[in-house]
């Protein structure tokens, strides 16, 4: 029993260890097989990994090749474009060269050109120096030729008043266009004093008989047109009258007072008529049978002005300055300063504008906005001294001050701060000042003349016509073709104020030139013979329509 316990020991003994043997060898032949396998597997990554590393090899050797063909072709582009850079440069040069051949030809082409025109200058300043010395040559005789014609006409315009004077109206009005011709025929001014006074005179001589109006029978204070036909005066016998240019309503009464009618204005449609006396305001409504009412104006009364808005403005004797917005309602004061010692208060209005102008009787003008009339006026030209008239340009332009020494001031509205501008020539008092459209302006004075005056060219002399009285009113026709004088001769004066504007009158009034033997006799055998008008034949005897 033993023994087989222990034969059956040894027996569990070897199994237990075949048994564990078994199994430690089949866990070696599992690591071994894994082993293997994994050998395996490194064998075939390495197998991979070398064939990869010999495609990339063989991608290499191609990349390789292609750059190697790439730059063979680059070399070979290199070269075909170095050979064209050479060929190119070789053309550039060549090319060039023509080209200084080419410049060299054409500065020989220039010089000799420059050359020919030097040559062509050299002769054209010759020729051009011999036509100047020419042409001054010619210059010479025209000027001194224009010179004898204006000095022939000058004589001419001299003869007027001593032919019409003589009774000859015909030779003296023919006199008076020939040297007017002759003066704008060579270089002189139409408005040339002596040759205005000759035409003026011969056209008194056959139109506007009643240039002198008289029937006043005290000084002629002041006058007014109504239209171009009419105008109306005012005077120290009281009386206010009416007139008609071609007389056919001469000296009408239209108004009489015990007292001196100072001042006087008519409205720009001559349908109002504004007069002022000793302390009364008198408004006139113009028409068939004129009507007025009377204003109080509580002072004695120097000056008077319409706006073109139909307000009344008012100078008086002490300093005061008065405006009637309408003629039915109180009027306002204008902040001007009262004074015994005042002396005739001047006034002007701004047209449309609400604008009106005073003298101060300390001096200056005084400017006042009468839509605000709180405000105290703007005072220019306290230089001056005394301002003894106003005007205003039609376009509201410039106001215009005379003065007690005879002197005119104008200032730009614009640049009222601008020093003004001074025309001088009166030798008295300035009395009056009248402005038309076209900027002239009419100055009477009591120096017993009017002055014309072109305000756009103040450079040229004014035409001096002389009233032979003291003047104290002048104003022109609404078309500027007239102007009218008042004075202390108790008479009111026309006179036209355009000298081309005479010329066409008188040629239209006459019927033929003057002869040849007249113009010999007058003129002169030395100057051809011309019509003085051009559409008239000549004549025998000279008519008049």
């Amino acid at each position: 029993m033993s023994r087989l316990r222990l034969l059956l020991g040894l027996l569990l003994a070897v199994t237990i260890t075949v048994t564990v043997g078994a199994s430690w060898l089949h866990r070696q032949w599992q690591n071994a097989d894994e082993e293997r396998l994994h050998l395996a597997a490194q064998l075939d990554v390495a197998m991979s990994q070398r064939q990869g590393a010999i495609e990339q090899r063989a991608a290499a050797e191609r990349e390789r090749l292609i750059a190697e063909r790439q730059r063979q072709d680059a070399l070979q582009q290199r070269s075909a474009a170095e050979r064209q850079r050479l060929n190119a440069e070789q053309q550039r040069l060549e090319a060039l060269s023509q080209r200084s051949a080419a410049e060299r030809e054409r500065l020989n082409a220039e010089q000799q050109r420059q050359e020919a025109v030097a040559q062509r200058s050299v002769a054209e300043r010759e020729r051009r120096n011999a036509e100047q010395q020419r042409q001054e040559a010619v210059q010479q005789r025209t000027v001194a030729e224009q010179l004898r014609l204006l000095d022939v006409g000058q004589k001419l315009a001299t003869e007027v008043s001593r032919t019409l004077q003589q009774g000859d109206r015909a030779i003296g009005t023919l006199l008076a266009l020939q040297a007017y011709r002759l003066t704008i025929e060579n270089g002189g001014s139409p408005a040339d004093p002596e040759i205005f006074e000759a035409l003026r005179q011969a056209k008194f001589s056959i139109a506007l008989a009643g240039h002198v109006l008289l029937g006043h029978e005290d000084e002629v204070r002041a006058v007014a047109f109504l239209d171009n036909e009419s105008l109306v005066s005012a005077a120290d016998d009281g009386s206010l009258r009416f007139w008609t240019l071609d007389g056919s309503a001469a000296n009408r009464v239209l108004y009489r007072s015990p007292q001196r009618l100072q001042a006087l204005s008519a409205d720009r449609r001559g349908h109002f008529v504004v007069g002022g006396s000793e302390g009364s305001l008198l408004l006139w409504t113009m028409g068939d049978t004129p009507q007025y009412i009377r204003l109080d104006a509580q002072r004695d009364i120097s000056d008077v002005a319409f706006s073109s808005s139909e307000q009344i403005a008012v100078g008086h004797l002490d300093g005061r300055v008065s405006f009637w917005p309408k003629p039915d309602v109180a009027p306002l004061s204008a902040p001007a300063k009262s004074n015994a010692a005042a002396h005739a208060q001047p006034i002007a209005v701004f047209g449309s504008a609400p604008m009106l102008a005073w003298a101060g009787y300390d001096g200056g003008v005084h400017l006042w906005n009468t839509s605000t009339p709180d405000r105290q006026p703007q005072i220019i030209g306290k230089s001056l001294g005394r301002v003894t008239a106003l005007a205003v340009d039609v376009e509201g332009n410039q106001i215009l001050a005379g003065t007690l020494g005879g002197d005119i001031a104008i200032w730009d509205l614009d640049d009222l701060s601008a020093p003004f501008h001074k025309l001088v020539g009166h030798a008295s008092q300035i009395t009056s000042l009248a402005v038309a459209a076209g900027g002239r302006l009419a100055s009477g004075s009591l120096d017993n003349t009017i002055r014309l005056w072109n305000l756009a060219r103040t450079d040229l002399p004014p035409v001096t016509i002389d009233h032979g009285a003291w003047v104290w009113s002048v104003v022109f026709a609404p078309d500027g073709k007239m102007i009218a004088s008042a004075g202390a001769d108790r008479a009111v004066r026309l006179w036209p104020t355009s000298a081309p504007a005479m010329a066409d009158t008188l040629c239209g009034a006459m019927r033929r030139n003057l002869s040849v033997t007249e113009w010999q006799e007058y003129v002169g055998d030395d100057i051809p013979y011309q019509r003085t008008c051009d559409h008239l034949p000549e004549a025998s005897h000279a008519q008049l329509d």
